[in-house]
């Protein structure tokens, strides 16, 4: 659970519902017109309230198309702002520094309250625990790289000798907090910045440049090329093992996952927030070797660590279009904007827009971003100024904004501050399910989970639908009609939770009903074949079915587990039965005669599961090697 998402959104709803209302009350003109990035804001946000149609779960669409609706009309308020030069460069650059400044002390507190507890945080994994209530460090540290630029901007437009020194202060110890953090997709996205910025003072000042000037710029970008390229190859055994870590393993795998996802539904995508639901559909073995919390339905992932991708898949073709013309027509608009402005702290400003856009950019390739509300906030309020100053003076007339169309973000603000709310409860409520969950207080777990699911929220942050939670209360207190009622119901908010689909499978299996079992076990078994309660289940209703050969063949796939009695009581079952049935047709053949001495052994049943699984070895086939063994001896 992440307690920051929904009071940030609750505090950026406000800031809309206030600028609206000011912007309806104040705006003169009966119509406003804006420009082509306004526009492909409404768009996007367009392409998210039509996905509402394709989401599985709809309660959760309804969610994220409110969050970005906040987004578009943050872009769109500053727009309005700037054109009407409520705000400008320096404005906006003071507000975000600011708030990079504050980000900032609060990461050094944090820093120095875990000091004071004992935790060096330059030792393991102990700067995971840095997150100044961003949730991660990876996200704190992708917020303060957005907040850099704006400290060039203010160095650039400042008058004030002592805010200069501040800024170059908190700069410093800001860069520090980077270094310290290392985020790769930060430290990615400054290279990337770094090489784009150099290219834009070069070719964007060589009007400026004399002859000789414009060589000494050709040299050092061909120097800056040639170096990067000669780093690149004398590190590349460790680029190569960059490539082999646990979080590119996974991210490669989600990625993998997502792009078929998106061939199979390229148009209109899965829906707003569904993208978590579908992706178990298209396996979850290949995570095993990097995480097997995955496998076993353990860690569920919310994105897929691209928003690119991310939002194709969920909204289909248009939004991602609209998502990534967004991008490229602010990088042009800042370029633009760089190109012709006289002023040289003007100049520096545009390249450090310029800067953010493509930070965010490149951020948002391999990590979130667009999951949160104060990085795309910050984006936003870029875009929509540098929309705004671009479209000063254009000939493009633009599309028609009338006055009454304020509105439209001030009703949408006060339904998000109340769906906010809602949820809010229902994550407190949340916190009690779970702990009546781990003490096994079933009476409760039911009580807690019905009290949790509201028409706003029905799935918690691990990507399972409340209503399993209230279905296992249910099936610990042996009360299978309310169980299977709740599993089903859970099953059609996320048919590819493994777990969701193998307590519904036990229900029939329970009622006898083992066609149907199998069907929805089999089904979690292809998502997940380690899936370690699966495979009990699975070759528990083969068994019962009469299908033993199945059961055999999927209870030998568990990996021994001695701690696990339910399995050994499943195991030694279904083996000792195959046992008995193959000396039934050996009869008196020396592999019967070695069988008959250990089916009724459990402790060499197991014994010998375990050294066939070290060995690698199906069961019977090492069963056969240790009888002839035996008969040599």
């Amino acid at each position: 659970m992440d307690p920051s998402i929904l009071p940030r959104q609750v505090a950026a709803s406000f800031l809309i519902l206030i600028f609206g209302c000011l912007l309806f009350f104040t705006q003169q003109k009966s119509t406003f017109r804006v420009g082509v990035i306004p526009l492909f804001l409404i768009l996007l946000w367009f392409a998210y309230g039509f996905s509402y149609f394709q989401a599985t779960n709809q309660i959760e669409a309804t969610y994220i198309i409110l969050k970005i609706g906040i987004f578009v009309f943050v872009g769109w308020v500053v727009y309005a702002l700037t054109k009407h030069k409520i705000v400008t460069l320096e404005r906006l650059s003071l507000m975000v520094t600011i708030t990079g400044i504050i980000t900032t002390l609060m990461a050094v507190g944090n820093m120095m309250l875990l000091h004071s507890k004992g935790v060096n945080v330059l030792e393991g994994d102990n700067m995971y625990k840095v997150n100044a209530t961003f949730g991660h460090k990876n996200l704190l540290s992708s917020f303060l790289f957005l907040c850099l630029p704006m400290f060039g901007v203010q160095v650039a437009v400042t008058t004030n000798k002592a805010w200069r020194v501040s800024l170059y202060s908190f700069g410093i110890i800001l860069i520090g907090i980077l270094v310290l953090l290392q985020t790769r997709a930060v430290l990615l996205a400054i290279s990337v910045c770094g090489l784009a910025v150099l290219f834009l003072l070069i070719f964007g000042l060589a009007k400026h440049l004399s002859s000789l000037q414009k060589r000494i710029s050709v040299l050092i970008a061909s120097g800056s090329i040639l170096l990067l390229f000669s780093c690149l190859y004398i590190y590349r055994d460790k680029l190569s093992l960059l490539t082999r870590t646990e979080s590119f393993i996974e991210r490669k795998n989600l990625w993998n996952n997502t792009l078929q996802m998106i061939s199979e539904h390229p148009i209109a995508g899965v829906g707003a927030a569904n993208w978590q639901i579908q992706m178990p559909k298209y396996g979850m073995q290949k995570f095993y070797e990097v995480n097997y919390t995955i496998s076993e339905g353990l860690t569920n992932f919310q994105r897929p660590h691209n928003d690119f991708l991310w939002v194709w898949a969920e909204t289909g073709v248009i939004g991602f279009l609209m998502y990534s013309l967004i991008f490229m027509f602010s990088l042009v608009y800042a370029y633009q904007l760089f190109r012709k402005e006289e002023s040289l702290s003007l100049k520096i400003g545009y390249v450090m827009l310029f800067v953010q856009v493509l930070g965010f950019m490149v951020i948002s390739s391999v990590d979130f971003p667009w999951e949160r509300i104060e990085h795309p906030v910050v984006l936003m309020m870029t875009i929509g100024f540098l929309a705004a100053t671009h479209d000063t003076g254009q000939q493009w007339k633009g599309l028609k904004m009338y006055r009454w169309m304020w509105l439209i973000p001030v009703i949408l603000s006060m339904y998000s501050i109340f769906v906010c709310a809602q949820r809010w409860k229902s994550e407190l409520q949340l916190r009690k399910m779970y702990k009546a969950h781990a003490a096994g207080n079933w009476q409760r777990l039911v009580v807690e989970g019905t009290k949790a699911q509201t028409p706003y929220f029905n799935m918690d942050y691990y990507s399972i639908p409340l209503q399993w939670y209230v279905g296992v209360g249910y099936f610990m207190q042996d009360n299978l009609v309310e169980a299977k009622k709740r599993f089903e119901e859970a099953y059609q908010l996320h048919p590819y939770q493994v777990h969701v689909l193998n307590n519904y499978g036990a229900c029939f299996e329970k009622e006898g009903n083992h066609t149907k079992a199998i069907e929805l076990l089999e089904q979690s078994h292809r998502l997940s074949p380690t899936f370690s309660d699966g495979i009990i289940n699975l070759s528990g209703a083969y068994f019962n079915a009469g299908r033993l050969d199945d059961a055999y063949n999927i209870i030998t796939k568990f990996r021994y587990d001695e701690q696990n009695e339910r399995f050994k009581m499943f195991a030694l079952t279904i083996i000792k039965v195959k046992l008995e049935e193959i000396i039934k047709i050996e009869k008196t053949t020396p592999f019967a005669t070695y069988l008959k001495q250990i089916v009724s052994d459990d402790k060499r049943i197991l014994f010998e599961y375990q050294k066939s699984e070290e060995h690698q070895t199906n069961l019977l086939v090492w069963l056969q090697k240790q009888s002839i063994r035996h008969r040599i001896q």
